[in-house]
């Protein structure tokens, strides 16, 4: 064995230098992005019960023109079974949720 070889020196990098944006930025107000006082509370809803809450779920027509956006209608002569229940009450079912806190507790109070 002989000695070993001495690798050739590496440079080392050079500092990069940053260059200059073509814009000049005057100083910030502190309250650009923030509100100057904070804002006051504003009235607070009634506690609703969880029924209630259903309810009003429930009859909300929005709710029955995005199921029929989700959930397209089946095209005649489509082979497989019907569904056994309409495309929104899915969508009711997994509003519910946040309703009642868990899919059991929704399905139960169905």
């Amino acid at each position: 064995m002989g000695a070993p070889k001495r690798r050739p020196a590496v440079s080392k990098p050079k500092p990069r230098t940053k260059k200059k944006p073509d814009y000049v930025m005057g100083p910030t107000p502190k309250d650009v992005f923030s509100f100057s006082r904070p804002e006051p509370p504003g009235p607070s809803a009634r506690p609703l019960p969880a029924l209630e809450r259903l309810e009003l779920l429930v009859a909300n027509p929005d709710l029955y023109d995005v199921a029929d956006k989700v959930y397209p209608g089946r095209a005649p002569g489509t082979p497989g079974r019907r569904p056994v229940y309409s495309p929104f009450i899915y969508l009711i079912l997994l509003a519910s949720i946040s309703i009642f806190d868990t899919a059991e507790m929704a399905c139960a109070n169905f």
